[in-house]
C-alpha cells in the first residue's frame, strides 16, 4: 500500500519500529523511568528522549532549563505516539499540547480515575483523538492492551 501521509511523516510507520515519548509530573519520574524501560522492551518501542535521567533541573539555570525544554520539544516532535501518565504536571501537559498539534496518536495512562482530573479535571483529556488505559502500577497486566492499541494506530496510518 501507499503511504497516507507525505515525507517524514508518513514514514514515520515504517522502518526499525515506532518511536513514543513519555510525558508525566515529576514526582512520578520513578515510575516513568519503570515504564519507558517496559515499553521498550515489552513493546518494541523507542523512547525519543528519557527525561528521568536528567530529573529535577530547579536551580541548575536558564541555560539548562532551555536545553531540556528543547531536548523535551524535539522528542514530542520526533515520536510517533505520545504516552502521558496522568495526572501529568505542567511541563507534561505542554507536552500534550504540542502532540495534539502535531496530530499524533495519544495515549493516556492512568492508575485511578481520580488521576484523570488532578488536580482538576483538563477537558483535553477528553478529546476524541485522545484513548485513555487503566495501568495499576503493574505494567504487565496493561502490556497486551497497549500492543493492541498500538497496532490500531499502525493499521490507521499505513494502508
Amino acid at each position: 500500500g501507499q503511504d497516507q501521509g507525505q515525507g517524514q511523516e508518513g514514514d514515520r510507520w515504517r522502518g526499525d519500529g515506532m518511536k513514543f515519548y513519555l510525558a508525566a509530573q515529576l514526582a512520578d519520574r520513578e515510575v516513568a523511568a519503570t515504564l519507558i524501560r517496559a515499553i521498550e522492551v515489552e513493546g518494541d518501542l523507542r523512547c525519543t528522549y528519557d527525561w528521568t535521567v536528567s530529573g529535577s533541573v530547579v536551580g541548575k539555570g536558564l541555560a539548562c532549563y532551555q536545553e531540556v525544554a528543547e531536548a523535551e520539544v524535539e522528542g514530542v516532535r520526533q515520536a510517533d505516539v505520545l504516552i502521558l501518565l496522568a495526572p501529568g504536571g505542567r511541563g507534561a501537559h505542554v507536552e500534550l499540547g504540542i502532540a495534539i498539534a502535531r496530530g499524533i496518536p495519544i495515549l493516556i495512562l492512568y492508575r485511578t480515575l481520580d488521576d484523570m482530573d488532578k488536580p482538576y479535571p483538563s477537558v483535553f483529556h477528553y478529546l476524541p483523538q485522545i484513548s485513555r488505559m487503566p495501568w495499576g502500577g503493574n505494567e504487565t497486566n496493561w502490556m497486551k492492551s497497549f500492543r493492541e492499541w498500538i497496532g490500531k494506530q499502525k493499521e490507521g496510518r499505513v494502508a
